[in-house]
């Protein structure tokens, strides 16, 4: 796997900023992309990439979120 550098990796952060909106108070921005693939017609489950205990524990606490409208 290619990891990105330079100017490839400063526009990815820059992506990753547009969308901290999603983010709620007690949820990061993985939370938040869990969360709202959840609430899309015909998603019943996501399968997310946890290396670790505690994102594994991170993940599921997803669920405890709402996406809004906004």
């Amino acid at each position: 796997m290619r990891v990105p550098a330079g100017d490839r990796l400063e526009l990815r952060l820059q992506r990753i900023e547009q969308l901290r909106f999603l983010e709620r108070d007690g949820q990061n921005l993985a939370q938040a992309s869990l969360r709202w693939l959840l609430e899309q017609p015909g998603v019943h489950c996501v399968i997310p990439g946890a290396r670790t205990v505690e994102q594994l524990e991170a993940n599921i606490a997803a669920v405890d979120g709402d996406v809004t409208a906004e």
